[in-house]
């Protein structure tokens, strides 16, 4: 059964990635693997809260300004 947040070996493997590609130090439990932009940005706002301050690229997905705005 796969975890509610991704599979260990992916999770391990984008932190490795970005550690030497990118020189970030992140742990496995910090990256959240899901289908669906939308759903995993929802997700994000929830667990950071609308208190949070947040920058969306420009260009880049078109619906994120909504649902960051969209009020719950």
């Amino acid at each position: 059964m796969t975890p509610y947040n991704g599979a260990d070996e992916l999770r391990q493997a984008i932190a490795d990635h970005l550690r030497q590609y990118r020189a970030m130090t992140i742990s496995p439990d910090q990256i959240i693997i899901g289908a669906g932009a939308e759903y995993l940005y929802g997700l994000i706002i929830q667990l950071l809260g609308r208190h949070c301050v947040y920058a969306i690229e420009n260009p880049g997905y078109s619906k994120m300004q909504a649902i960051v705005m969209t009020d719950t």
